[in-house]
C-alpha cells in the first residue's frame, strides 16, 4: 500500500485532523500520517491539542521554534518563504518526501472530509494506472466549477481561470484513456474556491456536484486551475510542486501581502505543463470535501487578488510558448524556471511583471537546490 502524508498549514486550533482520523478509522487505512506547519498567529497550544489526541497515527506539528530549527540548513528557504503565508505549506511537503510518503494530499484547515468518502482510499489513485473518461475542449480550457450545482443557480468559475477564457462559448468532448494518475482533484461543497470578485457579487452556496462519482481525466494540453486544498499529489512530482512566493518584487496592491493568492494556481499550470511532458494524467474526482471557509476580509483578498488575476490573464499566451524537452520533473522544472524571465519579455509584459516572473523564476531555482540537497529529486 503507498505511505499517504497529509500535509497542511493552519493558524487556527486545527480540529478538522479529527475528521481524517475518524475517516481513516473508519475504512481501516494505517499507512497514513500528518505534517502540520503551524506560523506566528496559530494558537499556542496546538501543539498539546495533538498529543492529546492520541492518534495511532503519526502527527508531526511545527511551530515556529521548530520550523526555525530545520530551515538552519536551508537559509536559502528560510528567506524565501514569507511567515503567515500559505507557501510555508512548501516545507510540509518537504518533510513529507523525507519521511517517505508515495502520496502527498494538501488539504486546507477548513476541509471537512465526508465519512461517505473513502477519503484515502479515493486519493489513493494517484499512482495507479487507470482506464477512464477523458475531456477536451474545443477551446482548450475547462472550469471544473462547471460541475458545481448550487444554491441559488449560478455559473462560476474556478480561482485562477483567466478572465478572458470565461463565458466562451466552448463544445466538450469526451473520450476514453488510459494513464497513470499523477494528481487526483477533488472539489467542495458549500463554499468552493472561486475568485474574490465572484464572492462579492453573490452569496451562494454549493449543495451538490454533477455525477459526484464520476472520475475524468484533463486531456494533454487542456488547462484547468487547480489548487492545493484536497488535491493529492505523486511524490515523483515534488520537484514542481513549488507554491510560488514574491517577497523583493513587492509594490502597490502586493506591499505587504505574504500571501501571493495565486501561489498554488501557478503551481497547478506549470505542474499540468511538467505532467504533460513526462507522462501521466491529472484527474478530477472524489474524494469531495466540505469547505467551511474560515472568515475573510473580501474588500483585502480582492486587493491582493487582482494584479495577479491581471498577470494569469495572459497565460494562454504564456503556457503555450514554454517548450520543454526534458524526462523527468526536475529537469523540465529547471527548464521552466530558464525560460519564464526572457518569455514574460517577449510577451510584452510591463518591467514590474517581468520582475515578478525572475522572482518567480528563482524561487523556483532555490526550490530544487532545496530538492537536491535533500536527495529528494
Amino acid at each position: 500500500m503507498p505511505r499517504t502524508a497529509v500535509v497542511l498549514t493552519t493558524i487556527n486550533q486545527p480540529s478538522v485532523i479529527q475528521d481524517y482520523l475518524e475517516n481513516a478509522r473508519h475504512y481501516g487505512h494505517q499507512d497514513v500520517f500528518f505534517v502540520i506547519i503551524g506560523d506566528r498567529k496559530s494558537p499556542a497550544g496546538c501543539g498539546e491539542f495533538l498529543t492529546g489526541l492520541k492518534s495511532e497515527l503519526p502527527i508531526q506539528y511545527l511551530g515556529v521554534a521548530e520550523q526555525q530549527a530545520w530551515l538552519r540548513d536551508y537559509p536559502q528557504l528560510d528567506e524565501l518563504i514569507p511567515w503567515d503565508s500559505v507557501q510555508r505549506r512548501n516545507l510540509g511537503y518537504l518533510l513529507a518526501a523525507q519521511q517517505g510518503a508515495d502520496i502527498i494530499i494538501a488539504i486546507d484547515d477548513d476541509n471537512v472530509p465526508l465519512l461517505e468518502y473513502d477519503y484515502f482510499g479515493q486519493h489513493g489513485a494517484v499512482g495507479q494506472t487507470l482506464e477512464v473518461p477523458v475531456v477536451q475542449s474545443s477551446d482548450g480550457w475547462f472550469n471544473s466549477c462547471s460541475l458545481l450545482e448550487s444554491q441559488p443557480p449560478r455559473s462560476v468559475y474556478h480561482r485562477g481561470y483567466p478572465v478572458c477564457q470565461r463565458w466562451n462559448q466552448q463544445e466538450l468532448s469526451w473520450d476514453s484513456w488510459r494513464a497513470q494518475v499523477r494528481v487526483n482533484i477533488g472539489l467542495w461543497l458549500e463554499d468552493p474556491d472561486v475568485d474574490t470578485i465572484t464572492r462579492l457579487e453573490e452569496p451562494f452556496t454549493v449543495t451538490g456536484i454533477h455525477q459526484a462519482d464520476r472520475k475524468f481525466f484533463l486531456s494533454p494540453g487542456l488547462w484547468a486551475p487547480f489548487n492545493s486544498q484536497n488535491t493529492a499529489f505523486d511524490v515523483a512530482l515534488l520537484p514542481a510542486m513549488f507554491l510560488i512566493t514574491l517577497r523583493r518584487t513587492q509594490r502597490g496592491v502586493l506591499q505587504g501581502n505574504n500571501n501571493f493568492r495565486y501561489d498554488d494556481i501557478w503551481m497547478s499550470y506549470f505542474l499540468k505543463k511538467v505532467i504533460d511532458q513526462v507522462g501521466g494524467g491529472v484527474m478530477i474526482g472524489p474524494p469531495h470535501v466540505k469547505q467551511a471557509r474560515n472568515p475573510h476580509d473580501y474588500l483585502v483578498d480582492l486587493e491582493k487578488e487582482l494584479y495577479p488575476m491581471q498577470l494569469t490573464n495572459r497565460f494562454p499566451a504564456l503556457l503555450p510558448a514554454l517548450k520543454l524537452s526534458a524526462d523527468n520533473p526536475f529537469a523540465c522544472y529547471a527548464e521552466l524556471a530558464d525560460q519564464l524571465p526572457a518569455l514574460s519579455q517577449e510577451l510584452g509584459y510591463d518591467q514590474y511583471a517581468q520582475s515578478v516572473f525572475q522572482e518567480t523564476a528563482d524561487g523556483m531555482r532555490v526550490w530544487l537546490e532545496v530538492i537536491q540537497k535533500m536527495s529528494l529529486s
